[in-house]
């Protein structure tokens, strides 16, 4: 509009911005609310934590490493039913390890 017709269309800008910035705000809305009733109705069962995360997140907190090291599994099963991150107790759902390229 302003290329066409050569002049600052001050009015049409801050109407754009608006209805955008309204547009954007409801979408947002939506799929939070979305996600909180995915969640809301997901059932959350704790999982063991294996002596190996144990081992990574306490790599990972400690040094900033994030090499997975490779633990022998005890013969008592060697998991805990929660995962330490520094002196904090946190009780794990279900976790993922992906690896990346370096």
């Amino acid at each position: 509009m302003e290329i066409s017709s050569g002049r600052a269309a001050a009015a049409l800008r801050a109407a754009f911005l608006v209805t955008a910035g309204k547009f954007v705000s409801k979408f947002h809305a939506e799929r939070k609310e979305k996600l909180t009733a995915m969640l809301d109705s997901e059932t959350w069962r704790p999982c063991e934590v294996t002596v190996a995360l144990q081992q990574f997140m306490s790599n990972v907190t400690i040094d900033g490493s994030s090499s997975i090291p490779v633990y022998p599994e005890t013969s008592s099963g060697g998991s805990d039913s929660v995962l330490f991150v520094g002196k904090e107790k946190y009780a794990v759902i279900r976790y993922v390890l992906v690896s990346y390229l370096k």
